[in-house]
């Protein structure tokens, strides 16, 4: 018996992780901040996750050490794996996280005018981007480091003939 509706094999789950990527990237074109958390929620939870269809096969796709390693040598895995469980659990209690907090950032409004008359002039207010801070004070943006997270996986399949 499986639990599993359509996924199967590890590619199957890294399949998963590219369409909660897409919809994550879809959510932050649409500045709706609410659709970006459960995106982030859902694509931290299927990217981190890979490891558990790789390792966990019968027999095993790949060996554990050599998944872990490829995440403990990937900066935005490492970040992946600290919003999954902080996600899942709340907290993260078994391991001390390289992400240290979720915020949002943009730059400052300006106006735009076409001409003097009051009428004509606007404020705009650009567009927020969505970053994770990481204990050593860098702020990485969160697409940039789904990309890295999957272009890492699919490094790894390839490598492995996955």
């Amino acid at each position: 018996m499986t639990l599993t509706f359509q996924l199967k094999t590890p590619q199957d789950a890294l399949a998963k992780a590219e369409r909660d990527f897409a919809a994550l990237r879809d959510a932050v074109a649409a500045q709706d901040e609410t659709r970006i958390g459960d995106c982030l929620y859902n694509f931290s939870v299927s990217v981190y996750h890979v490891r558990d269809w790789l390792t966990e096969g019968s027999p095993p796709a790949c060996s554990k050490h050599a998944v872990d390693g490829l995440i403990k040598a990937t900066p935005a895995l490492l970040v992946c794996r600290d919003l999954c469980n902080a996600s899942k659990h709340r907290s993260i209690r078994k391991y001390v996280p390289i992400a240290s907090s979720v915020l949002t950032s943009a730059p400052t409004s300006f106006v735009i005018s076409t001409s003097p008359a009051p009428s004509l002039i606007r404020t705009v207010k650009p567009p927020f981007r969505v970053k994770v801070k990481t204990a050593d004070g860098v702020k990485h943006e969160v697409l940039t480091l789904g990309a890295e997270a999957l272009a890492a996986w699919h490094g790894f399949f390839k490598q492995h003939a996955i």
